[in-house]
């Protein structure tokens, strides 16, 4: 009877075929399932990318940043929505790059792309190109907006987002987006680094990468920021100051916009008058209007608005009385110049900086003028 019981009590032996044929089920079951789920992130990342990315767009804080780096002569309200900053949309325009997703793929990297072309244009008609681009930081993307001059040389980038963990460490913004003017090609993080003493190298790898990849962007679009054709000058407060310089009664107006020269004017005399500019330091730039002939700065007086202002009252004044002026530069040639004391001008004391930005602005006009080519700039707008 106990044996009996005990037979029927136990459990049921598994064929050891039946065993294997088990596991080979599950197995396989296991992996169907985990390729069904495969196949649907992949499917929802792609959708995802194609339809719900976060696309660069012209705001009103974007245009505000622009503005900042690339100026409009407007407030910020007025620039964005009386068309002076604008969104550029490649495919309708005549540029080599016609699709920023072809170019971020052949040319950009899982760390670094451009996200949009911009450009701003002043009341004068200069436009400036601007380039939103990011590069990979220590924590997140670092999104950095580039402007550039007429030669494709950075002249004024600033950071548009960010999310480091270190940003503060950075003690001087305007000092680090300084060191980037100038600049093309690739920017090593150690180049920044050792002009500006910033040692948070994972956000400013992020930033380099963001302005390397801007500045190859713009060196391949090819053609010239649509220089607005030269038109005659009407404004009455410019055409006296040109009547400082120059004995013409018609002046035109070319649209320069290199790192150093914002115009050039021309009189039905044949007179050439280039407006430059020269770093006066802690003091900011003096813009000077310049008539050059065979080599030498023949007549100067100051350009409208200039932000040149030294502080000693006594040389401020006489820097600023453009009969001095003339009596120090006028008539001379470039060599003349850098005979000049380095850190002076004759019969000024305390004026090291304002004298450095002063002849500065002089050579700017003297070795821009033999390289003018009018036929570059097209008809003259009636």
């Amino acid at each position: 009877m106990t044996n009996t019981m005990n037979t029927e009590m136990q459990p049921a032996q598994t064929h050891p075929a039946r065993k294997k044929n088990n596991t080979v089920k599950n197995t396989l079951r296991c992996v169907i399932v985990l390729s069904v789920i495969a196949i649907v992130c992949v499917s929802l990342l792609a959708v995802a990318n194609r339809f719900l990315r976060v696309e660069a767009t012209l705001d009103g804080a974007t245009a505000a940043l622009i503005n900042r780096i690339a100026p409009t002569g407007m407030d910020d309200g007025t620039a964005l929505s009386g068309g002076y900053i604008k969104m550029v949309n490649l495919r309708a325009e005549n540029y080599a790059i016609k699709d920023l997703d072809a170019y971020n793929k052949q040319h950009g990297t899982a760390n670094q792309k451009v996200r949009a072309l911009y450009t701003s244009k002043n009341a004068e008609g200069k436009i400036t190109y601007v380039v939103e681009a990011e590069g990979k930081g220590y924590v997140d993307a670092v999104v950095m907006l580039v402007a550039y001059d007429a030669e494709n040389k950075v002249s004024g980038v600033i950071t548009k987002s960010q999310n480091e963990s270190y940003w503060n460490h950075i003690k001087n913004e305007e000092k680090l987006y300084a060191a980037f003017v100038g600049l093309s090609g690739r920017i090593e993080s150690s180049q920044i680094a050792a002009s500006t003493g910033v040692t948070v190298m994972g956000t400013l790898g992020g930033m380099t990468s963001a302005v390397s990849i801007a500045n190859d962007f713009v060196s391949r679009l090819g053609g010239d920021p649509q220089k607005p054709a030269p038109l005659v000058v009407t404004d009455a407060d410019l055409v006296q100051k040109l009547k400082k310089v120059s004995d013409a009664t018609v002046y035109t107006c070319y649209t320069v916009q290199t790192a150093t020269v914002d115009y050039v004017f021309t009189g039905n005399n044949g007179d050439l008058i280039v407006q430059s500019r020269g770093d006066g330091g802690t003091y900011g730039q003096v813009a000077l209007l310049v008539r050059v002939a065979d080599g030498k700065a023949v007549k100067l007086a100051y350009a409208a608005n200039p932000s040149f202002d030294p502080t000693d009252e006594h040389d401020s004044t006489l820097l600023k009385n453009e009969e001095k002026l003339n009596e120090l530069f006028g008539g001379k040639t470039i060599a003349e110049i850098n005979a000049m004391a380095g850190d002076s001008l004759p019969g000024f004391t305390g004026v090291t900086q304002s004298s450095d930005g002063l002849k500065m602005a002089v050579k700017n006009a003297l070795e821009y003028a033999p390289t003018f080519d009018r036929t570059q700039f097209g008809e003259v707008a009636q």
